[in-house]
């Protein structure tokens, strides 16, 4: 049957469903050989350890890691099972869009909003890895979608308010994933407060009693944070940034962030921007879902860009930012000179990421140490060798010298009593207790990212017992030593 449906299709058609296909085929070779990042064994450990929230972000994402766990095992799959029910989830709500988009002809909306989404390298990575944002993204359009909805519907409409709700709920599940889904929210009262035509929406209980819901969701957050001194609002908000976000200023983080989302998302993609103009021919559930997505990507974006103008940032905080141009993609990009090019890189990226991640750091090629590809390779030479050390001096404990390496460690060896010690805070800190550990003698992981005086001064005596130099291919790729430290002095943080 589905053989038949293809080939009724015309060349086009299917020679989008042929790029998408092969998209999907190294996504799949991405998912399951390429070792995990160490942000990915980070929420792996929070999915064995479930909590109303965690100190970096909210609980949701890793909830759904611990129940792939418990279905799928605690190996590669288990880890990164979610990312694949959210990219479905993900397809299924460009498929929604494109049938209100292009009711006539929606097949092609849709293949062109896939194609979209996988030939941006950042999407194509961020459905891929079980960074919280790929659940973030699904949930966003979902909220996004009803949102849509609602606006595009006659004021009393039952099945507009519905959708109302379903919005606020949807809204609810993106903050209890990423704090960053506020910005949907703010993009769509903006949105009632700047169209007059919505104001009567105001003088009705549903807006005041869908935003309740939407709140109320974030009750583990809330409480987590109540009883923690709210040290994740102070981490994102302060700490993390050596103080206030908004004290200085430093163009070359505005200028480094600003190339960064606009290669990273695709070039391309940016530029369909340009023809914006191009809405104005389309129905009306188009034109209002522009409209939002006008709000919710300026909000993003303005946050994000006075934050980057002080700080350093990741680039892929603007997700929500870029994320209306693949919704909006049948329009902007459809069928004209931009899509070729962006599917173009977005192949080269993703065969050189899959590459690079799965058999070999492209960097060593050209002697460059690429230390974030590093750490994902070589762990079962670690640890064998960290099994083999303790084995020989009777270690009381193993630790590490830097948070995410106790979380690889964590993943690759299968066990979950090994101990932070560095300074750096992190979840670790809100179940580990140090002072179990003091005047034991400790076998210590460092990691070549992590600094070793804060380290030796946590032991009356310290000495580097093995050096474990991963190699792929002959190419050198990363460093470890393992240190025995004896008379343990825990230096709480």
């Amino acid at each position: 049957m589905a053989l038949k449906t293809l080939k009724k299709l015309d060349i086009f058609d299917r020679l989008l469903i042929a790029i998408i296909a092969a998209f999907i085929l190294l996504k799949l070779l991405l998912m399951t050989q390429a070792g995990l990042l160490d942000d990915e064994a980070y929420y792996w450990v929070w999915g064995q350890r479930p909590q109303l929230a965690y100190f970096d972000h909210p609980a949701l994402a890793a909830w759904l890691i611990g129940l792939t766990q418990l279905i799928f095992g605690d190996g590669i799959l288990g880890a990164r099972m979610s990312a694949l029910f959210s990219f479905a989830g993900t397809s299924y709500m460009l498929w929604l869009f494109a049938r209100r988009m292009r009711p006539v002809a929606p097949l092609r909306a849709f293949l062109v909003a896939e194609i979209a989404l996988l030939a941006s390298p950042t999407f194509f990575a961020w459905t891929t890895i079980v960074y919280f944002d790929h659940l973030l993204i699904f949930l966003s359009l979902a909220a996004i979608y009803n949102y849509a909805r609602f606006l595009d519907s006659p004021t009393d409409d039952r099945t507009g308010i519905a959708a109302l709700y379903w919005a606020a709920f949807y809204l609810g599940l993106a903050a209890l994933t990423k704090y960053s889904a506020l910005f949907v929210g703010l993009g769509f009262a903006l949105v009632i407060i700047c169209s007059p035509r919505y104001w009567p929406h105001l003088l009705r209980p549903h807006l005041y009693f869908a935003a309740l819901l939407a709140i109320a969701l974030q009750a583990p957050t809330l409480i987590w944070n109540l009883q923690n001194d709210f040290a994740s609002f102070a981490f994102h908000l302060y700490d993390r940034h050596s103080g206030p976000w908004w004290q200085s200023y430093a163009a070359h983080y505005f200028i480094r962030y600003f190339l960064y989302t606009f290669i990273l998302f695709s070039p391309f993609l940016a530029l369909s921007l340009c023809r914006i103009r191009l809405i104005r021919a389309e129905n009306q559930f188009t034109n209002t879902l522009a409209w939002l997505m006008l709000f919710v990507s300026g909000t993003t974006m303005a946050f994000l860009l006075s934050m980057v103008m002080t700080v350093s940032s990741h680039w892929y905080w603007t997700d929500l930012a870029y994320l209306g141009l693949i919704v909006l993609a049948p329009v902007l990009m459809g069928t004209s000179w931009l899509l070729w090019p962006h599917i173009a890189l977005g192949l080269v990226a993703a065969v050189l990421v899959t590459i690079n991640y799965g058999l070999l750091p492209l960097a060593a090629f050209f002697g460059v140490h690429d230390v974030e590809t590093g750490k994902t390779y070589g762990w079962d030479q670690v640890v064998a060798a960290v099994k083999a050390a303790e084995s020989e001096y009777q270690a009381d404990f193993i630790g590490t010298s830097r948070f995410k390496t106790v979380a690889q460690l964590n993943y690759h060896a299968k066990r979950q009593d090994i101990f932070e010690l560095s300074p750096q805070k992190s979840q670790f800190d809100f179940w580990q207790n140090l002072d179990a550990l003091d005047g034991q003698n400790g076998l210590v992981l460092h990691d070549e990212q992590a600094k070793i005086d804060h380290l030796t001064g946590q032991f009356e005596q310290i000495q580097l017992v093995d050096e474990i130099d991963i190699e792929r291919f002959g190419f050198p790729i990363y460093r470890y030593q393992l240190y025995f430290g004896t008379n343990s002095q825990p230096q709480e943080d």
